[in-house]
């Protein structure tokens, strides 16, 4: 029997989740055809989006994954403080958007992007 793209997925994302210290977190796909991640903080749950996500190569998978682990260890939008967290846990800067990969720019106050301590 060979393995989904989507049951591997949901197994990376487990363990990337697990790695992080979301264990009390659920991970959930979605049908959205409008974000490739959400993060609810209050329902402690991280959904990425079939439509998007299946259809894309592993690198986007795993930025949309650590993007919404950002958002779900800063409790913040994409403030400097999120994309410190993004970087610091391994986060290139890239994220879906309309089913395209783009550079995000870097809000005022960050570390330098070399830096991953």
């Amino acid at each position: 029997m060979t393995a989904s793209v989507e049951d591997v997925t949901s197994l990376y994302a487990r363990d990337l989740m697990d790695r992080h210290g979301l264990t009390d977190w659920r991970f959930e796909w979605n049908d959205s055809d409008e974000a490739a991640g959400r993060c609810y903080p209050d329902l402690q749950l991280i959904t990425v989006s079939r439509a998007i996500l299946l259809d894309t190569a592993a690198r986007n998978i795993r930025e949309t994954l650590l993007h919404e682990i950002a958002h779900a260890l800063t409790t913040t939008d994409h403030t400097a403080r999120w994309w410190n967290r993004f970087r610091k846990i391994g986060g290139e800067g890239y994220w879906l958007m309309n089913n395209g990969m783009a550079k995000s720019s870097r809000p005022e106050g960050v570390i330098s992007t070399q830096s991953r301590s």
